[in-house]
């Protein structure tokens, strides 16, 4: 009995053993990938944990350059590395950049969120995929809205999608517009917001 314990307690050492060495290598990998594609940035890489659905290793990783956490993947049958450390760095990136121009704005003090999408690829200085609002519970909505559309409009800010929310009487309501409706009234604003729950 007590080889039979003996023999399992080897083979589960074994077996950790094995994984913790492939998980030792895995983030070596990490390492030199991120040390490949971001030379100028200076990286933490967290031991790699398996996950078994997607048939892949993952780290946490935490860039001491600029403060930026993500998350980097290997698959196991590919062996190829995915992250998205551009993408999220160009998206806080373009949060702080829309934030400073709202900051200490009349319009700022409506609103509890915001947050922008990618920048296109183009010369103008202000040029967003989207822009996501979320205004104070129980205000005017329509014009508060309205007030947030001169306010883009003189900052001569283009952006494709506008998503502005708002809570009001248990309820949650949206509207979606783009820079094309800056000039729209209060009656015209108020068709395109509707009641999502």
């Amino acid at each position: 009995m007590r080889k039979i314990i003996l023999s399992i307690s080897t083979i589960i050492i074994l077996v950790i053993s094995v994984v913790i060495f492939i998980l030792i290598n895995v983030k070596k990998d990490f390492k030199e990938y991120l040390k490949v594609n971001y030379p100028n940035s200076v990286f933490q890489v967290d031991l790699p944990k398996i996950d078994f659905i997607y048939g892949s290793y993952y780290s946490d990783v935490f860039c001491i350059s600029d403060s930026i956490s993500f998350k980097i993947s290997k698959s196991w049958n590919t062996k190829q590395v995915s992250e998205h450390y551009s993408e999220i760095k160009n998206r806080e990136k373009n949060n702080f950049e829309i934030a400073q121009i709202f900051s200490n704005s009349e319009v700022e003090k409506y609103i509890s969120s915001i947050s922008a999408g990618s920048k296109f690829p183009t010369t103008e200085k202000y040029k967003y995929d989207a822009i996501y609002l979320s205004i104070i519970p129980d205000t005017e909505m329509i014009s508060i809205t309205k007030d947030i559309f001169n306010f883009l409009k003189e900052k001569k800010i283009e952006v494709a999608e506008i998503n502005i929310s708002y809570e009001k009487n248990m309820g949650v309501y949206e509207g979606q517009f783009s820079d094309k409706d800056y000039d729209l009234d209060a009656n015209e604003i108020e068709e395109k917001i509707i009641k999502i729950k």
